[in-house]
């Protein structure tokens, strides 16, 4: 990430997320999809997660929950406790998925990761 500017960072359980002023990157473990990028193979370097410039992310133990400047949240990675909020037991999610249980974007609000659960402060 030289020359990024990193807004936000967050450390998952085998992964981690940056944010800047118009890119989100991510890296390491991605076995669960938590990554973002469409597959499994684990990062070793940062790498350009193919969604919209966001304000904060998040991560759990093997999940990425991010929230745009709109305050729309999205989701990524394991889902099977629910934790990704997306309203079903989905085992992996490998690309961002929009989390519709708000009702529309989340203005002001804040989420936070847990080990297999997730909070939204709204």
């Amino acid at each position: 990430l030289e020359g990024v500017i990193v807004q936000c960072i967050a450390a998952g359980g085998y992964h981690s997320v940056a944010c800047s002023r118009a890119e989100v990157w991510a890296w390491g473990g991605n076995d669960k999809g938590q990554l973002g990028l469409g597959d499994k193979d684990r990062r070793q370097t940062p790498v350009r997660v193919g969604v919209p410039p966001c304000a904060s992310a998040r991560a759990g133990g093997f999940f990425t929950l991010l929230v745009q400047r709109d305050g729309t949240v999205l989701a990524c990675g394991q889902g099977s406790q629910g934790c990704l909020g997306l309203g079903q037991a989905c085992k992996k999610v490998l690309k961002p998925r929009v989390v519709r249980a708000f009702g529309g974007p989340l203005l002001g609000a804040d989420v936070a990761a847990g080990a297999l659960h997730c909070l939204a402060l709204v």
